[in-house]
C-alpha cells in the first residue's frame, strides 16, 4: 500500500489568481481600485492644473461582509464617519486649499 502525498489545503483549483507586486490581475479588486484612483487623480490634477496633487490615502482596507450584523455595522460607519472628520487625527484642511483634503 503506497501513501499518497497530502493534498494542499491552501490552494483551491478554482481560486482566482492572486495579485502580486508588479503583477496585476485584470478585474481584481486591487486593480479596479487602483485604476479608479488613477483616473480620478488625473482628472483632479487636470482641473487644478497641477501634476502632483495628492488625493488618496496610501492604502485601503477591504473586508468580506460575512453577516447581516457586519453589513449593518459597516453601513453605520459609512453614514456617520463624515461627521467625525474633524476629530480624526489624520484629517487636515491646511495647505491644500480645498477643505477636507
Amino acid at each position: 500500500m503506497s501513501l499518497q502525498p497530502p493534498v494542499p489545503t491552501s490552494h483551491v483549483p478554482d481560486d482566482p489568481p492572486c495579485e502580486a507586486f508588479a503583477h496585476p490581475v485584470a478585474g481584481s479588486l486591487a486593480t479596479v481600485v487602483r485604476t479608479y484612483k488613477a483616473a480620478v487623480t488625473r482628472q483632479i490634477n487636470r482641473l487644478l492644473q497641477t501634476d502632483h496633487f495628492c488625493v488618496w490615502q496610501g492604502r485601503y482596507h477591504d473586508h468580506i461582509v460575512r453577516s447581516e450584523e457586519s453589513l449593518y455595522q459597516i453601513r453605520q460607519y459609512i453614514q456617520t464617519n463624515p461627521a467625525r472628520w474633524q476629530e480624526d487625527t489624520f484629517y487636515s484642511d491646511a495647505g491644500s486649499g480645498i477643505p477636507g483634503l
